[in-house]
């Protein structure tokens, strides 16, 4: 003369309530019940296996080579080979405030070391195998992030810039060398040549900023339907996040002419972080390249750079450093003699991938 019933319901994302009730008879027609109710919450862990540096191709492999790379906090990832060649100099530090094991280098491949030095807590990989430390080798294939760019879900990039748009919390700045502002709009989403005129209106030396507002309902996202080039000593300054469908250069060409007009230097790009709960960096669809003239001083991104091709770094001519992470199908850094700094900050990659602290439901979803 007992029963039993468990129901579980979904309260939001990564939250649930499981309610267990029990009634039994205990005679001349009288019940004793219970009621258990249990919230379950889902703690967010890493979608990079702790690692800054992922690389998610299956077939690319991840090249360093002439460059010193420095990666504090978590590890070194790739779903295939790592090469580490020509005096280069890779050290991955494990975080002494975790509980768990980092500072480790990962690849479903080989590492590959000529010429090189590799200072690490372990490498797990085909041919490297660091005993008492590596739970595998080589480490499972992980799946890449997946971002959702410009499906119709409210959740994509780009129907969140669409709505900014819509409710004002758009803004972008144009000013001169000399700071003066010369020009300014409330648009969120550009074409590839709109984005290219107003980084051409600044002109050399000049900023193109693009503010982070928000109203509580609307948060500032900016979307480039095509590509990025900066070049002609231009500054990009993100407040947040900036989003492109095809490839973004940053620095790959020395000059910039229209007509009779010749700009040419080095560029510069700067990202902050608005806050907790708020993605901050710079996506792209296509393929993400810093190149020779990328900057004109150290720089500094706190934010998700994530490319859904290659991500290719090259002749960097200071120190280059990012708080979050970089993600990418495959890996290439050459000619860091000054050092790319990484840091691992979990919650500003899902920040980046999700849009959001926690993960949304729907197509580009990743959980």
């Amino acid at each position: 003369g007992s029963t039993t019933t468990v129901s579980i319901k979904n309260l939001q994302c990564g939250q649930g309530e499981i309610i267990a009730t029990s009634t039994v008879g205990i005679g001349n027609g009288k019940f004793a019940q219970r009621v258990v109710k249990v919230k379950v919450i889902k703690s967010f862990g890493s979608l990079t296996e702790d690692s800054p540096i992922f690389a998610g191709s299956p077939s690319g492999e991840s090249t360093i080579q002439s460059s010193v790379m420095n990666v504090y906090n978590g590890n070194l990832f790739s779903n295939n080979n790592i090469n580490i060649k020509y005096w280069s100099t890779v050290n991955v530090y494990d975080n002494p405030t975790s509980a768990s094991q980092e500072g480790q280098v990962l690849a479903n491949g080989n590492v590959n070391l000529t010429l090189s030095t590799l200072n690490s807590s372990s490498t797990c990989s085909k041919n490297m195998c660091t005993e008492g430390i590596c739970e595998k080798c080589p480490v499972d294939f992980q799946e890449m992030p997946a971002i959702d760019f410009d499906s119709s879900d409210s959740n994509s990039y780009k129907s969140k810039a669409q709505k900014a748009e819509n409710e004002g919390q758009c803004s972008v700045i144009g000013k001169d060398s000399e700071r003066s502002v010369v020009s300014t709009t409330s648009k969120c989403i550009f074409s590839e040549n709109e984005f290219e005129d107003l980084l051409w209106q600044v002109g050399k030396g000049g900023t193109l900023i693009l503010e982070y507002k928000s109203n509580g309902h609307a948060t500032s996202t900016y979307y480039i339907d095509g590509g990025l080039d900066l070049k002609g000593e231009r500054l990009l300054e993100i407040q947040g996040i900036l989003v492109a469908d095809e490839t973004v250069n940053i620095g790959e060409s020395f000059c910039w002419r229209k007509g009779w007009q010749f700009d040419c230097g080095f560029d510069q790009v700067k990202i902050t972080d608005p806050g907790k709960g708020i993605p901050s960096g710079i996506l792209t669809k296509g393929k993400m390249n810093f190149g020779p003239y990328s900057s004109f001083g150290d720089v500094d991104i706190t934010g998700l750079v994530y490319s859904q091709d290659e991500m290719r770094l090259t002749s960097l001519p200071h120190k280059f450093k990012v708080v979050g992470g970089i993600i990418g199908r495959k890996f290439s850094l050459t000619s860091a003699f000054q050092s790319l700094d990484i840091y691992l900050d979990n919650d500003i990659i899902r920040e980046g991938v999700w849009g959001k602290s926690q993960s949304p439901s729907g197509t580009g979803a990743s959980y």
